[in-house]
């Protein structure tokens, strides 16, 4: 009896291989750090890193918007899966570098290929 009701239960769970990114993202994500740098002429001319706050979150809804509070500045974005791992948000196209259902990185940068600036935001649920 214990048996077949643990085979019941194993069929309503998810294997992780069929969970789509899209289902994968939409969550509310802990903020562990933010890593900037400006890069120009190919010369790292300034970098931070800031450690999230325990309140610092991004949440990706299902309603294709991103609520944040980042450093204590809330907002709401737009935001558009435009495939597997890029994402469509103010203009901007942010790279997913790593998603899965614990972590997620993601990368965004701005300009040319020897001046752009960059952030990496690491995620965590």
């Amino acid at each position: 009896m214990i048996a077949s009701a643990m085979g019941l239960l194993s069929l309503h769970k998810k294997n992780r291989a069929d969970i789509s990114p899209a289902e994968l993202l939409n969550a509310k994500w802990k903020v562990i750090n933010i890593q900037y740098k400006i890069i120009d002429n190919d010369v790292n001319i300034s970098a931070h890193d800031y450690i999230g706050s325990p309140t610092d979150y991004m949440a990706f809804t299902n309603n294709n918007k991103i609520y944040r509070l980042i450093h204590s500045v809330k907002d709401v974005v737009p935001y558009i899966l435009i495939s597997e791992n890029k994402i469509l948000c103010d203009e901007d196209t942010i790279i997913i570098k790593k998603l899965t259902d614990q972590y997620c990185t993601l990368n965004l940068r701005n300009g040319s290929k020897n001046n752009y600036t960059e952030q990496v935001i690491n995620l965590k649920k």
